[in-house]
């Protein structure tokens, strides 16, 4: 029993372990935000343009 523990306890670090998975996730967020701070400028400036216009 005692030893099925350990290995249930250990089980999160050994998924944790591979953050060369996760990193990509977040850098495609932060691409995404990014995208969506450049489009929202863009939108902004275009609004912008036509107002004066």
């Amino acid at each position: 029993m005692a030893y099925e523990r350990k290995i249930n306890h250990n089980l999160p670090k050994l998924r944790s372990t591979p953050t060369k998975q996760k990193l990509p996730k977040r850098q495609q967020q932060i691409r995404r935000w990014r995208l969506c701070s450049k489009r929202r400028r863009l939108e902004e400036s275009l609004e912008k343009r036509l107002g004066s216009h």
